[in-house]
């Protein structure tokens, strides 16, 4: 266990200090940044039943899906130091099991999202402080539906880590694997839901089938779960659909293994 600790110190610690990483957590926050002011700007709120429940889809489709894009960088930032320097072969040539450096990196991973989530909410809470009206009576609501986002965003932000390092390893041309990574991410959050995708599907293939290819999307299972507000009634509701996410991370994550494991020390 100290093994894994220790990989998993040096990780985060090199998460920390990577440029690459930095670029893109400030993107994402600048990102965030706008859209919340497009939303209070625009008077946007004013015009639902529900102006908690509309800030809060808007919250959690922000956090999945660019967050998302964040978690591939995450993934490939994860080996692509080890690799060129080779820092990787230097570990493995230590007394440390293979499987312990992946658990360790994976640790690491999920306490660096979880600060990410921590900070990206962080700044949503002041900004509905600031510029909503009402602001302690729609924080309050707000607050209570934090957990619900942080499973979800966390099943988004772990699937799109574990396949952007298993295509860092099985692909070992760096360019090329973050391509890869990204191209995933689009076939699974952008074209997959697509209309004319799925309706050309349902023509050639019929509905049942068309639907099941829907399902796979990221999108369209959080889509499913934006009208719930708390984690009980999604699992009650939408448990399938969230099983489905869990078993995508479960899958991911045992393909880094066995790819990491048969990987050989170049």
């Amino acid at each position: 266990m100290s093994n894994t600790l220790m990989v998993a110190k040096k990780e985060f610690l090199d998460l920390l200090n990577s440029r690459l990483i930095v670029l893109i957590l400030a993107w994402y926050v600048i990102v965030f940044v706008l859209l919340f002011y497009e939303l209070v700007s625009t008077d946007q709120l004013m015009n639902v039943d529900n102006p908690v429940k509309e800030l809060f889809i808007r919250y959690l489709y922000t956090l999945c899906y660019y967050g998302s894009l964040v978690a591939v960088v995450l993934g490939f930032s994860s080996m692509s130091s080890e690799i060129s320097g080779k820092a990787l072969n230097t570990l493995l040539a230590k007394p440390l099991y293979r499987d312990t450096i992946i658990r360790g990196k994976m640790i690491a991973a999920v306490g660096f999202i979880a600060i990410i989530f921590f900070v990206i909410s962080l700044l949503y809470v002041l900004g509905i402080l600031l510029f909503i009206g009402s602001p302690l009576v729609k924080l309050n609501a707000f607050l209570s539906v934090l957990p619900l986002a942080f499973m979800l965003y966390l099943l988004c932000m772990i699937f799109y880590y574990v396949v952007s390092m298993l295509a860092l390893i099985v692909i070992r041309e760096q360019s090329l694997a973050l391509f890869m990574g990204f191209l995933f991410w689009i076939l699974l959050f952008y074209f997959i839901p697509n209309e004319i995708f799925t309706g050309s599907i349902d023509y050639f293939f019929g509905e049942r089938i068309g639907r099941f290819v829907g399902g796979m999307s990221h999108l369209t299972m959080l889509n499913q779960m934006f009208g719930y507000m708390d984690i009980q009634g999604v699992l009650v509701e939408k448990g399938f659909e969230v099983m489905k996410m869990a078993l995508y991370c479960f899958i991911g994550i045992i393909l880094v293994h066995i790819a990491f494991l048969r990987r050989d020390v170049s």
